[in-house]
């Protein structure tokens, strides 16, 4: 086939949206001939791989994009962002889209990055062909109000704020492209609900590699045995990654023993560690900040817990990377985390008004729990991939609504 992907972030040798990008697309090409729109500011890195890859350089073409003269500015300003990125999508990428597909004559289109159900695509504006929305994200963001008072008063409010914003822009823009989609790829149960309407299925966007080896389970000897228990939470200290949380967990007298190392930084780090000391929990908190990946890979894969509370992320790397090392996990009922944690693999709490202490309790369950699994690797995506756009191909350019279950991938 043909492909035409809008992926906005796109860069090897990265995690999270960017390295999401760069494994769907390079999946793709393996089987395919692939156009991907994204961003000018991954040319250099992209254009490096390419000049060493002469088979992917042959099936896979970048297009390299940024938005006109003073509109670039808004990149660098914090909420202003999204509008660069709307502006990106609505307009410099839409006119390239429509101008490659009148060379090419695509034989699917497929938005992939900051595929978020509040946010236009550009490629779906080419009309006359199948349509792949995702794996999208971003309906969890106010499927949890019982969950913001919990987090405090300034994620409440903050989340309030969100939820009056992204409801509206949820039905007029994700309402649209679910309707053009001729298939939408929800990262998890939340979205899939909110656009049940048109044939989605659950699958998670995370394509992992390069991990250090997974330690032998060995049943007679715990993964703590040397020390106190540890949970490891890794990601950006924000309000709504539920750490207020984790932090009344280890308040509960069930998890007196845990100690809580956090690896990344954010606006959260001072009301966190001002929180630690109130309630005498500092000495069993270790806030490491931003340290080398491959040490945060190690610290996971020798914790006893990866404690991931989170109140809406849509794909989680993190928590794919924890259950890949055999890491047991313990988060949320609620977003991505919830769709991938198996109960082999870890503890998914249910929202209650008592989370916190469900939390603490559900540390020592997970502590039992070992084995890793590879469902999140990289080696995954062409196969499913060929079987996505068949399964979009066999509905069309254009057609009317229709039920579709969804399947976790």
């Amino acid at each position: 086939m043909k492909v035409l992907m809008s992926a906005y972030a796109c860069e090897p040798g990265r995690g999270s949206e960017p390295g999401a990008g760069w494994a769907w697309a390079t999946a793709a090409a393996r089987r395919h001939e692939v156009w991907v729109l994204t961003h000018s500011t991954n040319a250099r890195s992209i254009e490096a791989v390419l000049a060493q890859d002469e088979s992917l350089r042959a099936t896979f073409h970048p297009v390299f994009l940024a938005n006109p003269g003073p509109i670039r500015r808004l990149r660098t300003k914090g909420p202003a962002r999204i509008l660069y990125y709307a502006i990106w999508q609505l307009w410099t990428a839409r006119r390239a889209a429509l101008a490659l597909h009148r060379e090419q004559a695509f034989d699917i289109t497929h938005h992939v990055t900051y595929a978020t159900d509040w946010l236009p695509s550009a490629v779906s504006a080419v009309r006359d062909v199948p349509f792949v929305w995702g794996p999208v994200g971003g309906a969890s963001s106010v499927a949890s109000p019982l969950l913001w008072w919990q987090c405090g008063a300034r994620t409440a409010l903050s989340e309030l704020l969100r939820a009056c914003l992204l409801v509206p822009a949820r039905i007029i823009v994700g309402g649209r492209e679910s309707r053009r989609a001729s298939l939408v790829l929800a990262q998890n149960r939340d979205v899939a609900r909110a656009f049940r309407r048109a044939p989605v299925r659950v699958t998670q966007n995370v394509a992992l590699t390069d991990l250090p080896s997974r330690p032998d389970p060995d049943p007679h000897r715990p993964r703590d045995a040397d020390g106190p228990p540890i949970a490891v939470y890794a990601g950006r200290l924000l309000g709504w990654k539920g750490l207020r949380l984790a932090l009344s967990a280890l308040r509960h007298p069930s998890a007196r023993a845990w100690h809580l190392h956090l690896y990344g930084d954010g606006p959260m780090r001072g009301p966190l560690q001002r929180l630690a000391r109130r309630w005498g929990i500092q000495d069993r908190v270790v806030f490491h900040g931003v340290v080398p990946r491959d040490t945060v890979l190690h610290a996971i894969r020798d914790a006893s817990v990866f404690l991931f509370p989170t109140l809406h992320d849509g794909s989680p790397w993190a928590l794919g990377e924890a259950l890949t090392l055999g890491c047991p996990a313990v988060c949320i009922d609620s977003g991505g985390a919830a769709t991938m944690v198996s109960q082999a693999h870890g503890v998914v709490v249910p929202r209650s008004r008592r989370l916190a202490a469900d939390l603490a309790h559900a540390l020592d369950a997970a502590r039992q729990l070992s084995g890793g699994t590879d469902q999140w690797h990289l080696d995954r995506l062409p196969a499913l991939l060929d079987e996505l756009y068949q399964q979009a191909g066999a509905r069309g350019g254009t057609r009317r609504p229709t039920s579709m279950a969804g399947d976790p991938a």
